[in-house]
């Protein structure tokens, strides 16, 4: 979700796989994340964070699109395991370092710095249930060198 060239960067992780190797891959899908009870603060800088990810050049939702680059780079076999936990307030430290990474940019596009301070208060209370970013583990299979006389 990182990486401005995605499908350069699994080509390349392809090629580095002896033919028949295993490529697996995991990338999250942050367009699934919620928060109970609802809160408009929340939702507010939720979908700022979401702006300021692909303003960044990430792709918040590249977890959901991963096992069909891995097909279009010519990996076979692929398959996918998207997994998602729902849990207390306080369990994601690392969803709420995020936001923190990701607020300036936030800011810059508008987010208000209040709301930004009561979503992280509202992600750290642990009377409140979050669903964290679906997790996508995807692996395909590099195509082993045909063989003369040799079936696949």
């Amino acid at each position: 979700m990182h990486l401005p060239s995605r499908l350069d960067a699994l080509r390349r992780l392809a090629s580095a796989a002896r033919p028949g190797g295993w490529v697996l891959i995991n990338d999250p899908d942050f367009t699934t994340v919620t928060l109970q009870p609802p809160s408009a603060a929340w939702e507010r800088t939720w979908s700022a964070f979401l702006d300021a990810a692909v303003a960044g050049g990430w792709d918040p939702r590249y977890g959901a699109r991963l096992a069909g680059d891995m097909r279009a780079v010519g990996l076979t076999e692929v398959h996918a395991d998207y997994v998602a936990t729902a849990t207390h307030g306080g369990a994601l430290p690392l969803l709420a370092l995020t936001i923190e990474r990701l607020r300036p940019r936030m800011l810059a596009q508008g987010a208000a710095d209040d709301e930004i301070d009561e979503a992280e208060r509202l992600l750290a209370d642990p009377a409140n249930t979050v669903t964290s970013p679906t997790i996508c583990a995807a692996r395909g299979r590099l195509r082993p060198y045909s063989q003369p006389g040799v079936s696949p």
